[in-house]
């Protein structure tokens, strides 16, 4: 709505200006005001002027603003979507649309539909009645851990889910903010990781899988001494393979996990299990073959890993053994940058595998002791001596 209004004060003072607003395509939903001098003290001057202003630029520039605000909208959603279409969208539009893998869409539908049946037990059918009591949000966490006795971490993946599409909606102009700030997100309770294998288990492992000349020896030595995943080693090509004949071999691959290319320096071990391998041409050129010369299945070999672990008396996978490259060659001093070089994880892996041994964290301990000296009032005193008292 327009109107006619006079500066207050300044140099402009007494002069009429004509005050209205027009849609912001920047922030859906509000108006930006915009100001227009009429350059005249007179009224009815003003009042003919403005008219004319009206006619001829004022509804041409509410009109484009709308259009833009319409192109920039995103998907044709109605302006005020239930749940259950923006759950839709997130999971057909959105996660297509960033590569998200099949599997990962099935658990991401999943926890969208046991939240808007939540919400649809409550009468919540809208986001914009979500909107205005965000506090089923609260009770929806509780439901989770009372009635569905999921973890916590469970939990969390099902409110990252739900704040994910949130945001999304936000991003796409398709909501004008999120129901709730910040999101509810339950802290985990730590836990010990333990410590890594230890050698003596790993050298029994690996004599085992001699001893019983299982097809799967190679390709999980070349795991056991990489640190790499399984899909990782049965996929190896072997144009993946560079200075095999050298005593610098490498292998640069992409990682089936992360998609990111990694180069691995290859020990003397691990370079063995491919120089034994026969260059039988497969279809896809992979380096690891079974005996009907077919590449090797990933869960095969963690199954196998389990098996012959269980055998021994003990349980690990093929992330125990990542874990224990990362914990040793950090015990051993080398640096982040190192241990990426040598298995192809990225900083936060490196942090996620490491596992602190209890004799290296008490070495450690001891060599700090030792750098800093004991004093003499500080000796240890004799165990079996009495205790002494302060004075009163």
């Amino acid at each position: 709505m327009a109107s006619i209004r006079q500066y207050p004060s300044g140099r402009k003072a007494g002069h009429y200006f004509l005050d209205y607003t027009i849609p912001d395509k920047d922030r859906p939903g509000r108006r930006k005001r915009r100001r227009v001098p009429l350059k005249t003290t007179d009224r009815h001057e003003a009042e003919a002027i403005a008219a004319r202003y009206q006619a001829e630029t004022m509804q041409a520039e509410i009109r484009d603003a709308e259009e833009a605000l319409a192109q920039s909208h995103g998907p044709r959603l109605d302006p005020d979507p239930t749940l259950e279409q923006l759950a839709r969208w997130y999971v057909d539009e959105m996660q297509p649309s960033r590569r998200t893998k099949d599997i990962t869409r099935h658990h991401i539908r999943r926890y969208l539909r046991r939240f808007c049946d939540f919400m649809h037990g409550r009468h919540i059918i809208r986001a914009s009645h979500l909107d205005r009591e965000p506090s089923h949000i609260d009770a929806w966490t509780i439901e989770l851990q009372n009635q569905f006795h999921l973890s916590v971490s469970t939990i969390n993946s099902h409110q990252a889910a739900v704040s994910a599409m949130f945001r999304a909606a936000v991003q796409r102009r398709i909501l004008y903010r999120r129901p709730l700030e910040p999101w509810p997100y339950l802290p985990e309770e730590p836990i010990d990781p333990g410590e890594p294998i230890a050698p003596e288990t790993i050298r029994q492992f690996v004599d085992r899988l001699h001893k019983r000349h299982s097809s799967y020896a190679d390709v999980i030595l070349f795991i056991v001494y990489t640190g790499c995943r399984p899909s990782d080693a049965c996929g190896l090509n072997w144009d993946d393979i560079h200075d095999l004949d050298t005593s610098q071999p490498i292998a640069h691959f992409r990682q089936f996990k992360t998609r990111r290319f990694v180069a691995v320096a290859l020990s003397p071990p691990a370079a063995d299990t491919i120089r034994r391998q026969p260059k039988r041409q497969s279809m896809d050129g992979h380096v690891f073959l079974t005996t009907a010369g077919i590449p090797f299945h990933p869960p095969n070999v963690t199954q196998t890993i389990r098996r012959h672990s269980e055998a021994m008396g003990v349980h690990f996978t093929a992330r125990s053994f990542r874990q224990a490259v990362v914990s040793y060659l950090a015990d051993a001093g080398c640096d982040e940058a190192m241990i990426r070089r040598i298995t192809g994880h990225d900083s936060q892996s490196i942090r996620h595998y490491r596992r602190t041994r209890n004799a290296a964290a008490h070495a450690a301990a001891r060599q700090y002791a030792d750098i800093i000296g004991t004093p003499d009032s500080c000796a240890i005193a004799d165990p079996k001596a009495p205790p002494r008292h302060l004075p009163t």
